[in-house]
């Protein structure tokens, strides 16, 4: 019984080794301190991970994204493992969000707004959605999405659409036509780009529902081709890159700044995600995927964490996600194999008692 003793003292070291994910909160990061240009700048190349117009990272901290061909999910060394394959019409998948039990979503031309589960198998969700550009897992647990026209909120369970706010809720001198949508920190306001590199404010309640009509913000520059992304910080700048080169930085209070220029449309990031800490991918780091430019992806160090969003908790342990993905996104095997079910052995050794013939001793 020593030996298996040993072995699982050594196993429960192991596993207490493993390091958590480096996420910081809010208020753990000086805000006054925040670096005026990009620390680092660095591409990932061909044999790195692969996307196009969005990224999303799953709960393990593996990336996914879109190849050209598949959707693909790997890690940064570029180890990859494909989803779902299929002719997605247009330019491929329209935003990228990790639902809590495993599910990928995204949108289509040909298909609306689908999800993909861990094994690939693909469900229409809401399928009349077709010109979807945006999605957004929001803190209630519901999709937020626009089409350049409308922005509707999405119940990824049952499918159920709500229309919240469309073109024509504004009546000022500026298009109003939402694609993408992010909240402030303190979830009091909806951000909303627009087709037209504008962003908008709309007051919000408790609920997460609009209170007020759309504000103009302020005006991206760049072409008129479109927010193309919209992220947060820990302290609440906005990193927005927009066609054809521009990635440009926002304060909380809408002072706008070019943060990177690229050197054109090959190296421009369509869409723009902050890591998770996992996996090599930096926490205070934004990842683009190049559509124009092969769907590699760059990696844009900022010093600054990200934000986090606030999930609805995994609804089970023992989800298809956790059974399937568990392994390196370059496994071969489909096998469903929990990690802790490596521990079983250990744990049948340890508590077996073996029974002692009469006259023997224990």
């Amino acid at each position: 019984m020593t030996f298996w003793r040993i072995m699982c003292a050594w196993l429960v070291a192991a596993l207490a080794a493993v390091p958590e994910p480096t996420l910081a909160e809010p208020g753990t990061f000086d805000c006054a301190d925040v670096p005026e240009a990009p620390l680092e700048i660095n591409d990932l190349g061909e044999a790195g991970p692969r996307g196009s117009h969005d990224l999303a990272f799953d709960a393990f901290g593996y990336l996914t994204g879109y190849d050209g061909f598949s959707i693909v999910r790997g890690d940064r060394a570029g180890d990859r493992r494909v989803l779902a394959s299929l002719e997605f019409g247009g330019e491929g998948p329209e935003g990228m969000e990790y639902l809590s039990d495993g599910r990928l979503v995204t949108a289509a031309p040909m298909l609306g707004i689908f999800t993909v589960s861990p094994t690939g198998d693909l469900v229409p969700l809401a399928p009349d959605l077709r010109d979807v550009f945006g999605i957004l897992l929001g803190p209630d647990g519901l999709l937020y999405a626009g089409d350049n026209h409308c922005l509707y909120r999405v119940d990824p369970e049952s499918g159920a659409v709500e229309i919240l706010l469309c073109s024509e809720d504004h009546d000022g001198p500026e298009p109003f036509t939402p694609r993408i949508v992010n909240f402030t920190l303190d979830f009091t306001e909806m951000i909303v780009g627009t087709h037209e590199n504008r962003l908008f404010r709309v007051p919000i309640d408790a609920r997460f529902d609009p209170v007020g009509a759309p504000v103009f913000w302020l005006e991206v520059a760049g072409s008129t081709s479109g927010v193309d992304g919209l992220e947060l910080d820990v302290c609440g700048n906005l990193y927005v890159p927009t066609y054809p080169d521009g990635l440009y930085r926002i304060t909380p209070h809408g002072e706008v700044r070019l943060y990177h220029q690229w050197a054109g449309p090959q190296e421009l990031g369509h869409g723009v995600r902050f890591g998770t800490g996992l996996h090599g991918w930096r926490a205070d780091a934004l990842y683009l995927p190049r559509f124009y430019g092969g769907n590699t992806i760059v990696e844009v160090v900022t010093g600054v964490p990200g934000r986090r969003m606030p999930r609805p908790a995994v609804l089970s342990d023992g989800d298809a996600h956790t059974l399937t993905c568990r392994a390196s996104p370059g496994s071969r095997g489909d096998a469903a194999f929990p990690w802790w079910f490596s521990l079983l052995p250990f744990s049948l050794a340890l508590g077996r008692r073996r029974s002692a013939p009469t006259g023997e001793k224990p």
